[in-house]
């Protein structure tokens, strides 16, 4: 679907073309009518592009990635947490091309076609990448949220825990994947630096969310992080707690098992055997032997 936007402002020419879910007859169009080069409509096809901007002679190719919404909750890789926006811009042209809906095109389209002020295509770039910024803001509040209930259940449910490490993986994951995002998309906007005073207080605004959603999200992937080290060293804790009470048990009983077995022998000459209180006297030395451990492993403060 292609949607034209023209500027209302007297002695401007500046026309704005949307593309959403671009069909090859509509690729083929731009390309006839616009002089959109091939490479870059191929870069428009690729879902895996990373943001950039990409000045030529005529004006810039740009490629932005906003948050889907509705991504599956395991989603953990670029392409299935975000979705492409794709910019080329000339003098007076600027053509955005996406795949999905975006709510944040209409609120600047609508601006655009009724601000009495000059645009340029600076400035639309600017508003969409604010606006792809601004998609961020719920996942980066949702992870924190979630990172912290799983702090407070760290202790609780035990039952849970491998569930809860996979869970940190997948949160760890996507933070991290989505802060390289939005550095790559603020590496994109210094690109359109503002030129004049009155456009300065937009892309510092602009700048200082970018700046804010990578310290949020390395903060939850640190956060995750830390976390999934601490479950796992819970975990080793566990195991280590219980190979020393097997050890316990078993240096009590190394000795025992000897002693029995010793005189569970069946030689015919062995002249304890004989003893009026040899039973009573190999008891007499495995409790001695017993006590004798207790002992040493309290004064070690083993036990």
């Amino acid at each position: 679907m292609i949607r034209k936007f023209i500027s209302p402002t007297q002695g401007q020419e500046l026309c704005w073309i949307d593309v959403e879910a671009p069909t090859p007859q509509e690729f083929e169009q731009l390309h006839q009518s616009y002089d959109l080069s091939l490479e870059h409509i191929q870069d428009c096809l690729d879902p895996e592009h990373l943001p950039k901007a990409e000045p030529f002679e005529e004006g810039y190719f740009c490629i932005l990635r906003a948050y889907q919404q509705d991504s599956h909750a395991d989603a953990h890789t670029m392409q299935d947490l975000t979705t492409k926006i794709a910019i080329y811009t000339k003098k007076d042209l600027l053509i955005s091309i996406h795949r999905m809906p975006l709510g944040f095109i209409d609120p600047i389209a609508h601006r655009f076609n009724t601000c009495q002020k000059t645009f340029d295509t600076r400035q639309i770039i600017v508003h969409l990448i604010h606006g792809c910024l601004e998609s961020y803001r719920p996942i980066v509040v949702e992870l924190i949220k979630q990172i912290d209930d799983y702090e407070a259940r760290l202790f609780q449910q035990e039952s849970l825990q491998l569930q809860m490490q996979k869970t940190l993986y997948l949160l760890k994951r996507k933070a991290g994947v989505l802060r390289n995002v939005v550095f790559l998309m603020q590496e994109v906007l210094n690109t359109f630096r503002a030129q004049k005073k009155h456009q300065s207080f937009y892309w510092q605004d602009t700048l200082d969310l970018a700046q804010h959603l990578q310290n949020s999200f390395r903060q939850a992937e640190e956060d995750s992080s830390n976390l999934l080290n601490f479950y796992l060293s819970m975990a080793a804790h566990r195991t280590n707690e219980i190979m020393r009470i097997l050890t316990i048990f078993s240096v009590f009983f190394l000795p025992l098992t000897f002693i029995v077995g010793v005189y569970g022998m069946n030689f015919e000459y062995m002249p304890e055997l004989k003893m009026r209180d040899g039973y009573f006297g190999v008891w007499v030395v495995m409790l001695l032997l017993t006590m004798s451990i207790y002992i040493l492993f309290k004064k070690k403060k083993w036990l």
